[in-house]
């Protein structure tokens, strides 16, 4: 039984790599800029940055990439009981000097997956939630 359990756990993420039907990575996350979840905070670039950063580990996901230049923090989350994971990218930046907007694009790791998670909102209210307590 445990033998055909690892057998199965390996089947699909296999088939998404070879296929690459209806399955995401990074890149998709990336390429999806524009299509997210967004906010404008009443905040500059680092407080939102940084609340982002705490958003993100609140929600448990782990912080593959970053690159504060760029504007962009990628995360995941990885095989679950109930998923196969699922990729996000959010992407922070400049509105002008006091404001900042925040986007959040979650994907499913395997799109078949339909207890997968969507971290956009949680992500946002969080960052919401540590913007408003600011001082």
């Amino acid at each position: 039984m445990k033998r055909e359990v690892i057998l199965f756990g390996l089947l699909i993420p296999g088939v998404c790599a070879l296929s690459e039907v209806g399955c995401s990575n990074f890149h998709d996350t990336r390429a999806a800029k524009g299509t997210g979840y967004a906010r404008i905070y009443d905040a500059s670039f680092e407080t939102v940055w940084e609340s982002t950063k705490i958003a993100i580990a609140h929600t448990r996901l782990a912080i593959a990439t970053e690159s504060k230049e760029e504007g962009y923090i990628q995360a995941y989350r990885g095989v679950t009981a109930f998923s196969w994971g699922e990729n996000v990218s959010v992407f922070i930046s400049k509105v002008d000097a006091t404001r900042t907007r925040v986007e959040v694009v979650s994907m499913k790791v395997d799109e078949m997956n339909i207890l997968a998670r969507d971290w956009e909102l949680p992500i946002l209210n969080r960052v919401t939630e540590l913007i408003v307590k600011k001082p």
